[in-house]
């Protein structure tokens, strides 16, 4: 569909036609680097999405292309999981963090949190591993601000562990915080790139 998830003109500057033109295929245009910066962390919270809701709707796997980028003929450019000197990029760092974090879970289900809110929670060794993000549908270019969201998530412990995903180029460990609950309940400002919840022990 030529108008999703981006309108026309929208794909035309940034992927031009047929590999042809865009700022995606010209390393030396002055948008490049924040263009390409913004592609690489969406190519990271996208995969992560896909991973997780694919395992919440119980496949037994998820086909992930290519590990470095195609020809634009071939219709799967800019999908390489790695760069041209096959150094991971940050699509791959956060596939293995899921990877680490969801490894051997016996359960998923669900959790609602309020409109557009995305929360997963996984038992993995007998513990709860959250993992939330917010969507509102609407794709949000390299120059656009995404919107926030509050969430209140019920969580028993007393300190919680929160892991942003990885999607800045060169990051090669995932960012941590320790966040206090109050009252059986952990305030989060969500938005669109995922993060892991952890009980801190």
């Amino acid at each position: 569909f030529t108008d999703r998830p981006f309108k026309a003109l929208d794909r035309l500057r940034l992927v031009g036609v047929a590999g042809v033109g865009g700022i995606l295929n010209n390393p030396k245009d002055p948008a490049y680097p924040a263009t390409g910066r913004w592609f690489r962390a969406e190519q990271a919270k996208l995969t992560v999405k896909k991973l997780v809701t694919g395992m919440a709707l119980g496949l037994e796997g998820v086909n992930l292309c290519c590990l470095q980028d195609w020809p634009p003929i071939t219709g799967f450019p800019y999908q390489g999981l790695t760069d041209e000197n096959q150094q991971p990029r940050p699509v791959l760092y956060s596939y293995g963090l899921v990877a680490r974090k969801l490894a051997d879970y016996s359960e998923v289900k669900p959790l609602a949190l309020g409109k557009n809110v995305y929360a997963y929670q996984f038992t993995v060794g007998g513990k709860p591993v959250i993992v939330l993000w917010y969507d509102d549908g609407r794709y949000y270019l390299p120059e656009e601000r995404e919107p926030l969201t509050q969430v209140d998530l019920p969580f028993p412990a007393a300190q919680a562990r929160l892991t942003r995903i990885i999607t800045e180029p060169g990051q090669t460990e995932p960012k941590v915080e320790m966040l206090a609950a109050t009252g059986g309940r952990l305030r989060l400002t969500l938005d669109g790139t995922p993060v892991f919840v952890e009980a801190e022990e």
